[in-house]
């Protein structure tokens, strides 16, 4: 678990400043990742519970709610539990990410061995990469992931880490948010780069990679889905007593002209 002081310690850490409102907006910005990393992790663990068979009374009880809201907060985010939404480059980078472990003799996947795969394979998430100064070479070092000898090779397909689902899972649930109908590299870069505690992110840190680099690089793809509605005028065009067009508003879909407005003062003042 991260404590208090370690999560202040990273908002001083990554302030643009020590300017009190600096960090206030830091803080902020943390703890809204934080906030959408445990609501990802408690959406990964759900819909594993689901894809297991257990009901929605069950899980509703494991997390003190009634089965019927546990089902409205979690069962359109269980659905997302697939991969079917990967983009063809990202299933590809899942794929490298598998292979790379099992050449390094791993049992598991981890998060090295997928940012390794996202900077090693072409796509969004490797061409910002690659504009960041991160090199497949320069990154398999610091993670310490250069070329194993045969020997080294691991027999068993290893399997994925938690914390290598819940990257993915929380890749998913942040495209959903985006409006997007897909997940690409780009959405898994940006996971890995903005969770405080990701070991991935260490990796970065460690070669002066900064978040706000990340989503500057990331911006045009993920920025939020725009939606412009056109504002209706519920103005009335008329006047609602006697019909001509010059008219201003006087109440919810009620107007009312000059001389309409001026014969109703004169009876208020009679």
């Amino acid at each position: 678990m991260v404590s208090t002081s370690e999560l202040i310690n990273a908002v001083r850490h990554s302030s643009p400043s020590e300017d009190p409102l600096d960090l206030l907006a830091t803080a902020k910005a943390h703890s809204e990742e934080l906030t959408a990393n445990a609501d990802a992790l408690v959406d990964h663990f759900v819909a594993e519970a689901r894809q297991a068979g257990h009901s929605w009374t069950a899980i509703g009880e494991r997390l003190g709610v009634s089965k019927q809201a546990a089902r409205e907060r979690f069962a359109d985010r269980a659905t997302l539990a697939g991969r079917e939404r990967f983009t063809p480059r990202l299933q590809q980078c899942v794929h490298a990410a598998a292979v790379l472990a099992q050449q390094h003799g791993s049992d598991e996947i981890a998060l090295a061995h997928l940012l390794v795969a996202l900077a090693s394979n072409e796509g969004v998430a490797a061409n910002a990469l690659h504009r960041l100064g991160v090199t497949p070479d320069n990154l398999s070092r610091v993670a310490g992931l250069t070329t194993p000898p045969r020997s080294q090779t691991a027999s068993a397909p290893p399997h994925e880490s938690d914390a290598f689902r819940c990257a993915l899972r929380g890749a998913t649930l942040f495209a959903v948010e985006r409006g997007h109908d897909y997940v690409g590299t780009e959405h898994v870069l940006f996971v890995l780069a903005t969770d405080p505690g990701s070991s991935a992110r260490r990796l970065l840190e460690q070669l002066d990679v900064d978040v706000a680099g990340v989503k500057r690089e990331l911006a045009q793809c993920i920025g939020d889905r725009v939606i412009k509605r056109r504002r209706r005028d519920r103005r009335p065009r008329n006047c609602s007593f006697c019909g001509n067009p010059n008219t201003h508003l006087c109440g919810p879909g009620v107007g009312i002209c000059a001389s309409c407005a001026r014969l109703a003062l004169e009876h208020d003042t009679r």
